[in-house]
């Protein structure tokens, strides 16, 4: 909970202290609009502040809405004498007394025929009635010697409003009808009727010849729903306003039920709910001039922190990208709501919750750990539905914990616990794209491919198998046969249902775990492949299928002796390429001198290396190579093709950044990353690899780095 508590209206802020935490007070942007139109009552006791919260051992400055007065006594009083029933009309009259239509006698309805006054139950006409909401009840009073507040035939007034087709009629009928006649849901229908009508597209090219009088009418309408005493009718007229394609985007109908808002939201009046529905509508306005609005609505979330339920949570989160300068505030709000409610939430709601921070890019490790304990409770029996919105949002997140491994392999259960292949190809795709390499999860996915590859639908054969060779993963003996039988049945089968660039991922990843489905391969360089192929998308998205096409005919023209190869020609290159990661090539430089020193002379060491008969890949570039023939550039020209090249006379030097390796203790290189290695040493290559993360520990140590070289080339691998 928020420490130190200050109390504004019913609302409550921390501070240290009111004279050191408010700077001077701004009237509201909004609220002192200049505009001609006399209908809108602008609120004229809010403005802005900034205010200083200690939320724990952390202080933040954030926004705040502050209620002028004229007499300060008042709010001593309020601060020091018991408060009554919550009398709605007149609890704050002292502070808000414009806030409130006042009594008044309408005068004659300009309408006929009218029925009983709907809210005084069929109640004589003679005699009028006020209801006064309490926290005991209602207290309903009638007079006889006041024509008060009559209200039109909302029926006929309803009927009247759907009749109309145009914005002109909409205005005239509006026109015809005193406003103190019209109660907050008429004019909440009639709000409804003009935005819709307006929002068609005929409406936007033909403005009425009454669209002169718009502002007056629709003024008089926002009016009567500022001054409703309902919340959710003052919330739907807002949300209405944001589908407003007539008025600016900052206009003054906007402004005015937002400062309703935010007033009531000072006053304690509004939901946690109604707070983040409220937000979201704000950030739909797309308007800069409404964010103090939004961060200054934490406050009501603050007081309503021990209220909040696991309904709500979601949808605060889902607002929570719109808050600005108060969004760690609310953050931790919502965090420490989450901790408490997590006994009480559902799989739904936590992939909501988590979907919700992965859009906004916002990264809540305390939400995180709270979503992993309660998947990881015992007992926890999530269904597959859940399970599956569960996985995609820790994959949008990156969320990776030991106790996420656990709940999915009790869900795998080596193959037979899942019926909805659509999990076993989100499942798979987590692993991959986070690079997991649990062979539990793996073994049990690969048993699941073995035992239903062949009814599996099409677009989930890539999801599910392309991350084996991702993690360079293979399956066990006693499934081997049945798994890569079962895969390159369906993959046959399905051929023409698969994308073009899902089929050439799901061959590469057979490269990599040294598979090489010749039956399959013949069909890839077939002409109505390849017009699949330059029909998948826009060019960039063709050129990248192209790219990995060209990887994998290289990698059969090298590995598969059947293979008649290369199919497509190689790409003409320099020997510099711009695919070396600015990290590596960094640590090169530190490390340069000693590699020098290693290889036995000067300009032995050529960085940033290419092959010139291979794909322009970054698989087919080296860090560095130490080489046999002194040369006075940096750079070295890698001839493949020479057959004068002497097996393990040079040595590719590769350095492997984290994203390298499995997330495992075993520090597994990924698929790709052993592939490349495998193929540098098919090429007569030796190999010495360097881990980015030891070197950048002692790359200002010269004894260490020295000695840690000496290692590592005393266990290079020989080429095969």
């Amino acid at each position: 909970m928020l420490s130190r508590v200050l109390f504004f209206g019913r609302s409550r802020v921390a501070s240290a202290g009111i004279q050191s935490i408010l700077k001077i007070p701004n009237n509201l942007k909004h609220s002192s609009s200049n505009t001609e139109d006399a209908s809108l009552k602008r609120p004229p006791f809010l403005c802005r502040s900034t205010i200083l919260v200690q939320d724990g051992s952390l202080v933040h400055e954030v926004p705040v809405i502050v209620r002028k007065v004229s007499d300060p006594s008042i709010l001593w009083k309020r601060c020091t004498t018991p408060q009554p029933a919550k009398l709605k009309a007149q609890s704050y009259t002292a502070v808000r007394e414009d806030h409130f239509p006042k009594i008044k006698d309408s005068g004659t309805s300009n309408l006929t025929g009218k029925k009983a006054n709907r809210r005084t139950g069929g109640v004589c006409r003679g005699r009028k009635r006020i209801d006064i909401e309490t926290d005991e009840g209602t207290a309903i009073l009638f007079g006889s010697d006041l024509e008060f507040l009559k209200q039109a035939d909302v029926d006929q007034l309803l009927e009247g409003l759907d009749s109309c087709y145009t914005p002109r009629g909409v205005f005239t009928l509006l026109e015809t009808i005193i406003v103190d006649e019209i109660n907050s849901m008429v004019a909440l229908q009639a709000l409804k009727k003009i935005i819709e009508l307006e929002s068609a597209p005929r409406s936007r090219t033909r403005l009425s010849p009454t669209s002169r009088n718009r502002d007056v009418v629709l003024g008089q309408i926002v009016e009567m729903i500022a001054g409703s005493q309902d919340n959710d009718v003052l919330l739907e007229a807002f949300a209405l306003l944001a589908r407003d394609v007539v008025s600016p985007t900052t206009n003054e109908f906007r402004s005015r039920l937002c400062d309703e808002i935010s007033s009531r939201v000072a006053d304690d009046e509004l939901t946690a709910a109604q707070i983040a529905e409220a937000v979201i509508t704000l950030g739909r306005f797309n308007s800069s001039d409404y964010q103090d609005a939004v961060d200054s609505l934490w406050v009501g979330l603050a007081a309503r922190e021990t209220e909040l339920t696991s309904e709500t949570l979601l949808s605060l989160f889902t607002a929570l990208p719109h808050f600005k300068k108060s969004r760690r505030l609310v953050l931790a709000i919502l965090e420490r709501a989450l901790n408490r409610l997590l006994d009480r939430i559902n799989g739904k709601q936590i992939s909501g919750i988590l979907n919700a921070l992965a859009k906004a890019s916002i990264n809540s490790s305390a939400s995180l750990a709270a979503v992993n304990r309660w998947a990881a409770s015992p007992g926890k029996n999530i269904a597959e539905e859940d399970l599956l919105d569960l996985v995609r949002a820790w994959t949008a997140t990156g969320n990776v914990d030991p106790s996420v491994e656990v709940v999915l392999e009790r869900h795998v259960s080596r193959g037979r616990g899942i019926n909805e292949p659509t999990l076993v190809g989100a499942i798979m795709s987590y692993c991959g794209g986070l690079r997991i390499r649990n062979t539990r999860i793996l073994g049990g996915c690969a048993e699941y491919l073995a035992r239903n590859g062949r009814r599996l639908p099409a677009a989930t054969l890539a999801p599910i198998f392309g991350p084996f060779g991702t993690l360079d993963f293979r399956p066990g003996v006693e499934i081997t046969g049945r798994f890569w039988k079962s895969l390159e049945e369906a993959v046959a089968a399905k051929f023409g249902q698969i994308k073009p660039e899902e089929v050439i991922d799901i061959l590469l990843s057979c490269v990599c775990l040294e598979r090489y489905p010749l039956r399959l391969v013949s069909r890839v360089f077939r002409s109505q492949f390849l017009e699949r192929l330059l029909r998948c998308g826009n060019t960039e998205s063709v050129e990248r299928v192209k790219s990995k096409l060209k990887l994998f005919d290289a990698a059969m023209t090298l590995e598969c002796p059947r293979y008649a190869g290369p199919m497509i020609p190689r790409d003409s290159q320099s020997s510099v390429t711009d695919f070396q990661d600015q990290r590596i090539a960094s640590i090169l430089d530190k490390i340069y001198e000693e590699l020098e020193k290693i290889s036995g002379g000067d300009n032995r060491v050529s960085k940033n290396v290419s092959f010139g008969q291979m794909p322009n890949n970054e698989l087919y570039t080296l860090d560095a190579l130490v080489h046999p023939r002194e040369g006075q550039s940096p750079q070295y020209n890698l001839n493949l093709d020479s057959k004068k090249l002497t097996k393990n006379s040079q040595t590719a030097v590769l350095v492997h950044v984290p994203e390298h390796f499995c997330r495992d203790t075993t520090k597994h290189l990924t698929g790709f990353q052993s592939m490349r290695k495998r193929h540098l040493r098919k090429f007569g290559l030796s190999v010495v690899t360097l881990e980015y993360e030891t070197l950048e520990r002692i790359e200002t140590d010269p004894a260490a780095i020295a000695k840690y070289l000496k290692d590592r080339f005393s266990n290079l691998e020989k080429a095969l």
